[in-house]
C-alpha cells in the first residue's frame, strides 16, 4: 500500500510542533510558516526565522527562498541583502519553480534601496548593477528604473531611451516614451509613436473619432493635425503637472500653444478631461 503524502500545511500547530521537534524537515518548515502567519499560535518572527532556517539546514529547497525573503525584509533577523541573494540563488540552482521570480525581485529591491538610499547609502552605480541583474531575468520594472537613472541622474538620453524601449510593456514607461518620441529625445521625432504611448498612458481608445468627440470639439481638418496637437498637449500637461519632468508653467504654455497651433485647444481639452 502506497503511503499518502502528508500536507504539513494543513496539520495543526501542535502536530507540526511535535513532528518538527522529532526531526521532520517538512514539519520544521511548516512550523516556521505558522509562526510567520500566526496560524494556531501568536505571530513570532524570530521563531519563524529559526524554524525556516532549520528546514534549510535539513535540505528543504522550498525553505531557501522563504529564508531569503526573511533576510531581504529583515523579518526575525537583521536585514541582510547578501544572505538573501545567497538563499534565492540556492533555491534557483535547485530548480525551485518560484526562485527565479524571487531572485529577480530581490535584485530589484536591492537596486531600489541603493537608488533611494533606503537602509543603505545612496549609490547609483550599485543601483544600476542590481537593476541590470533583475532586468536580465526579464523584470521590465527594472528596465524602467534603469532608464530613469540614465535620464534623470546620468543625463544620458540615448541610453535612457534604449532602456525605456526595453520596458515598453511596463505602463510606467509610456508617459516618458511619449515625450521622447514627441521631442526627439534619444530618437527621431515620431508623432505616431508619441501619440500611441500618450493614449496608452491615458487609457484612451486609440481612435481619431473618440479623441475628436470627447476632447477636441474643434474644426481640425485632418487626422495628422489632430494627433500632432494631441501629442503636444500631452507634453504640455507633463510640464504643467511635473510628471517625470521638472514642473514648469513656461514650458507648459509653450507646448499648449503648439497644440493649439495644430488644432488642439488645450482649454477645451482640460475642461472635458
Amino acid at each position: 500500500m502506497v503511503q499518502k503524502e502528508i500536507d504539513y500545511s494543513k496539520l495543526s500547530f501542535n502536530k507540526c510542533f511535535e513532528l518538527a521537534h522529532n526531526g521532520s524537515v517538512a514539519a520544521q518548515y511548516a512550523l516556521g510558516l505558522k509562526y510567520y502567519h500566526g496560524e494556531g499560535v501568536k505571530y513570532n518572527s524570530k521563531e519563524a526565522f529559526k524554524w525556516i532556517k532549520k528546514a534549510t539546514e535539513g535540505g528543504l529547497v522550498e525553505a531557501h527562498y522563504r529564508l531569503g525573503e526573511l533576510y531581504e525584509r529583515g523579518i526575525g533577523v537583521k536585514r541582510n541583502f547578501s544572505k538573501a541573494l545567497k538563499c534565492y540563488k540556492q533555491a534557483a540552482s535547485s530548480g525551485y519553480r518560484d526562485a527565479q521570480h524571487y531572485l529577480s525581485a530581490c535584485y530589484f529591491r536591492i537596486g531600489e534601496a541603493y537608488r533611494t538610499g533606503n537602509s543603505v547609502l545612496e549609490n547609483h552605480e550599485k543601483a544600476l548593477n542590481y537593476f541590470k541583474k533583475s532586468a536580465a531575468l526579464g523584470n521590465d520594472s527594472a528596465m524602467y528604473e534603469i532608464g530613469c537613472i540614465f535620464y534623470r541622474e546620468l543625463n544620458d538620453i540615448d541610453k535612457a531611451f534604449e532602456w525605456f524601449e526595453k520596458a515598453a510593456e511596463n505602463h510606467h514607461a509610456w508617459l516618458i516614451l511619449g515625450k521622447m518620441y514627441a521631442c526627439g529625445e534619444g530618437t527621431e521625432p515620431n508623432i505616431d509613436k508619441a501619440s500611441e504611448y500618450f493614449c496608452k498612458h491615458s487609457n484612451l481608445d486609440y481612435s481619431y473619432n473618440f479623441i475628436k468627440a470627447a476632447l477636441l470639439k474643434t474644426n481640425a481638418v485632418d487626422e495628422r493635425n489632430m494627433w500632432t496637437g494631441y501629442t503636444y498637449f500631452c507634453v504640455g500637461l507633463m510640464y504643467r503637472n511635473g510628471d517625470f519632468v521638472e514642473q514648469s508653467e513656461e514650458n507648459a504654455a509653450k507646448w499648449f500653444k503648439k497644440a493649439k497651433d495644430n488644432c488642439y485647444n488645450p482649454s477645451v481639452a482640460l475642461a472635458t478631461s
